[in-house]
């Protein structure tokens, strides 16, 4: 569930300008500036003035909140001055800060903000962050009697894609893997120079989990990042400018069936085929999954 809070001065996407505030022409001076720097394009002031029309301006006091829970976010929000920061409260009653905007940042919930739903936290695939997506992640081509194979192993890897808007039916295709593990190199940021996207800086941090930054110059709905393992991607975010996505991956497996599917494919849950669960008991390590007429399956070990 979060929150922002703090004591600044930013500009906040919306529909109208209230000319009423003051300091309205330093606000914007220090938008385009950013604007100025992290483009080449030149904006003319007759066409910036249309920029402006996109921003309302809000002063906040301390403490005073941008974004409460329950409420679907609509912009994201551009510091001027001051700082901003977005938090949770867990069911113990720990509060959990998740991210930071200082001046000439942008600050926004990102799960609210792509899927516009209310503001919420729920973990989902052991994420603490909001529209993580599925992917299709091994995937065989197979008709009537045919035995379709697949074995993986558990080596992870960091992705990055720019495939634009991120949701159901896009395929990802990765722009750039970089190999990872729960204990070693399990940190990386991603930057944008030159208008390209690379991973940099791939360092240690805590055991057990896959960490991936973003720096202040990512495009709105232009790149996506994730993890993927045995080669192939499982899970992906869309990235936005200044965010850290924090994987915890604790492997399960799922089988499911549809046309037209490839690997990379983003997955919708509610409308998956007849998903089922592959469960390895202890000291088993091959299964056999069968695909009945009845469009049912029947799970039983295979050789070990």
């Amino acid at each position: 569930m979060p929150d922002f809070e703090e004591s600044t001065n930013f500009g906040y996407l919306t529909d109208q300008i209230p000319a009423e505030l003051a300091g309205l022409t330093n606000m914007f001076d220090k938008l385009r500036k950013y604007i100025d720097r992290v483009t080449s394009a030149v904006i003319p002031d007759e066409e910036f003035v249309f920029i402006e029309k996109a921003f309302e301006v809000r002063r906040l006091r301390k403490r005073q909140f941008l974004l409460h829970q329950e409420t679907v976010c609509r912009c994201m929000a551009f510091v001027a001055s001051g700082a901003l920061r977005q938090y949770s409260i867990d069911s113990n009653g720990f509060e959990h800060i998740t991210n930071f905007a200082i001046e000439d940042w942008w600050i926004s919930d990102r799960g609210s903000l792509i899927s516009q739903t209310p503001s919420m936290f729920q973990r989902k695939h052991n994420c603490d962050f909001g529209a993580v997506f599925p992917l299709a992640w091994l995937v065989r081509d197979a008709v009537s009697h045919s035995v379709a194979s697949l074995s993986w192993n558990t080596d992870f890897h960091f992705f990055h894609s720019e495939i634009g808007r991120l949701g159901p039916g896009v395929v990802l295709r990765a722009d750039e893997k970089l190999k990872a593990s729960l204990t070693k190199n399990n940190a990386v940021m991603l930057r944008k120079d030159d208008r390209s996207y690379k991973f940099t800086g791939q360092h240690d941090r805590r055991h057990g989990v896959l960490r991936i930054e973003t720096d202040n110059y990512i495009g709105i709905h232009q790149v996506s990042v994730g993890i993927g393992m045995s080669g192939s991607g499982t899970f992906a975010v869309q990235a936005l400018p200044n965010c850290l996505y924090v994987f915890a991956p604790d492997p399960d497996y799922w089988v499911s069936f549809g046309r037209r599917l490839a690997e990379g494919s983003v997955l919708e849950s509610s409308t998956i085929n007849k998903a089922v669960q592959i469960s390895f008991p202890e000291g088993v390590f091959s299964m056999n999954v069968t695909l009945n007429p009845d469009n049912t399956w029947t799970i039983t070990p295979g050789k070990s």
